[in-house]
């Protein structure tokens, strides 16, 4: 599931336009506050990103993990 998100996560910095510079904000609504206590590190660094948090999505785009389906929504932070 962890590699899913990672892949997911790099590839809506890519569809944004953001390069290795630009860092982000994560905004989520689902069920992966498990797999986040055990990978959020390894997430956060791979897709250099600050922060990732439950709330309100403008935006969102839907991602399956398993037979899970969450929102993201990825925020360039400078």
């Amino acid at each position: 599931q962890a590699r899913e998100l990672i892949r997911q996560i790099n590839l809506m910095r890519k569809e944004e336009g953001l390069t290795i510079k630009d860092k982000i904000d994560i905004v989520y609504v689902g069920d992966i506050d498990d797999l986040l206590k055990k990978h959020g590190e390894k997430i956060k660094r791979t897709t250099l990103t600050n922060n990732i948090v439950s709330g309100k999505i403008k935006k969102p785009k839907a991602v399956k993990l398993d037979r899970k389906e969450i929102k993201l929504e990825i925020k360039q932070v400078n």
